[in-house]
Parts: C-alpha cells; sequence; structure tokens
C-alpha cells in the first residue's frame, strides 16, 4: 500500500511541477497562429487575404507589446482586428499609439471589452486613425463585411444593426469581445464571429480543462479556445489574447497569442 501511495505521489507531484514549469516557460512566449478559414464566399480577390486578430492586452507591459508590433509587421497583414479588454490602470492612449503602428493595407479596427471605459477607448481609438466598431460595419474590400459589437456584458450588443450594412454574397466577419454573445443572439447572418474573453482558460488542466471558466462564461468549457459553433450552427473562433486577467499571476498551458486569419475559397 505504501509504495502505491508513494507512486500516485510521484505521479501527482511530476504532473504539477510540469504545469508550473509550463506557466514559466512557454506560457510566457506569445504563439503567432495561423488559421486558414475556407469558404465558398471568399472570391478570387481575396484568396490569401490575412487578417491578425490580438486581444485582450490586459496592462501588457509597453515595450514587449512595441516589440510584438515589430513581430507583426514583419508578416505584413492587410487588417488588424482588435477584441477588446486592452488597460484599465494604464493610460489608455499609450496603448493606442503602440498598436496604431501596425502596418496593414486595409487598416485597424476594434471593439470594447467587459473591462474598458467605453467613452476612453472610442477617444483614444479615433485619436490614432483605428476605426471603432460600435455595432456597426462596413465593407473593407468587395465581398468582405467586417462589423463589431458592444460589449455583452456592460453594453447592448446589436448583431443586426452591425450587419444591415452587408450584401447578398459577402463574406460577413463579425468581432464580439465576448463569445456568450452566439448563444444568445441571432449569428444566422454572419459567416465567422472572432472573440476573446476567456483567455483560453489561463489557468488549466494541461489544456483541456479550466476551472475558472464556469465564472466567466455561461458555457462553461465550450468557448475555451479555437473553433465552436454557435447556437445557429455559425462558425466561432476564439482567441487565448495576449494578456492576463488582473487576478491572473500567470498562465498554465494557455499560451498567449496572435491569431493571422487566411481567408481561402474552398473550391
Amino acid at each position: 500500500m505504501k509504495t502505491i501511495i508513494t507512486k500516485i505521489y510521484k505521479i501527482v507531484f511530476k504532473i504539477i511541477s510540469l504545469h508550473f514549469l509550463s506557466a514559466a516557460t512557454l506560457d510566457r512566449w506569445i504563439e503567432h497562429k495561423v488559421i486558414t478559414y475556407n469558404s465558398a464566399k471568399i472570391k478570387e480577390p481575396l484568396e490569401g487575404y490575412t487578417i491578425a486578430f490580438l486581444t485582450d492586452i490586459h496592462e501588457y507591459p509597453y515595450m514587449r507589446l512595441k516589440h510584438l508590433v515589430s513581430e507583426i509587421n514583419q508578416r505584413k497583414v492587410n487588417l488588424v482586428i482588435l477584441g477588446g479588454d486592452y488597460s484599465e490602470e494604464h493610460d489608455l492612449k499609450i496603448y493606442m499609439n503602440i498598436l496604431s503602428k501596425l502596418k496593414t493595407t486595409d487598416g485597424i479596427y476594434g471593439v470594447e471589452g467587459n473591462h474598458d471605459n467605453y467613452e476612453e477607448l472610442k477617444s483614444a481609438m479615433q485619436t490614432f486613425g483605428m476605426g471603432f466598431l460600435d455595432n456597426e460595419g462596413l465593407h473593407i474590400r468587395d465581398n468582405l463585411y467586417i462589423a463589431g459589437i458592444r460589449d455583452l456584458r456592460k453594453h447592448r450588443p446589436n448583431i443586426k444593426m452591425a450587419i444591415k450594412g452587408s450584401k447578398p454574397g459577402d463574406f460577413v466577419l463579425l468581432t464580439a469581445h465576448n463569445p456568450d454573445i452566439s448563444m444568445k443572439k441571432d449569428l444566422s447572418g454572419v459567416d465567422l464571429m472572432l472573440s476573446g474573453h476567456t483567455h483560453g482558460g489561463e489557468i488549466t488542466f494541461l489544456g483541456l480543462w479550466a476551472p475558472a471558466l464556469y465564472f466567466v462564461s455561461d458555457y462553461g468549457q465550450r468557448f475555451r479556445e479555437g473553433f465552436s459553433k454557435s447556437k445557429q450552427e455559425t462558425d466561432v473562433f476564439v482567441s487565448h489574447g495576449i494578456g492576463k486577467s488582473s487576478s491572473g499571476l500567470f498562465r498554465m498551458f494557455s499560451r498567449p497569442q496572435v491569431i493571422y486569419l487566411k481567408l481561402s475559397n474552398t473550391k
């Protein structure tokens, strides 16, 4: 019996050690993750169109954010979308100034998160030439319509209003900070939704289960990371984001990430 208990203790110790090793190493390095999204609505001129998605910056250190911007610029993206939750305690304009240095062919657009001050964010984004998507959208190129909505927990998100400018045959890309909106509202006019908010669970068990998500999302592990489906079976992609929550000391098997969405035709 003592031998079995000793073996169990050793296994538990190794698992715990593995988690702290991950937190001290891999979970401190941002992953640059490329996702190819196939849709019959992607016309030939949009083949390979690349969108960088950054979300949940949460007081990320200034110098490291500047370095990250330089890394993204080396990839020559077409568009940048910001998913909310930028800064609560520091000067938001400093973050927006750094992010405004991102180089694109078609601009930088973003939405609010549940930790953002609506008026301050809107002002800061507009000051630095970025588009603030406030229950609204626009055509970035022919057949590519992007939209963004207000945060689910703070204001009244209106998907119908945000996508009303789209045309039949458009590929409609919606950004909403909180992925729970996809289970509460109609996404039938949307092709793909991008979200953050859940931080990949932030502290997880081997990257498979995150206990804190039951306090963050009404849908448990459903929107921890990656692709999922809305109530109407619309594709929803959730990024881990970059920073940590205000109460988070570290990430554990939830590596921070920047997503590069590459559009492609299924033909």
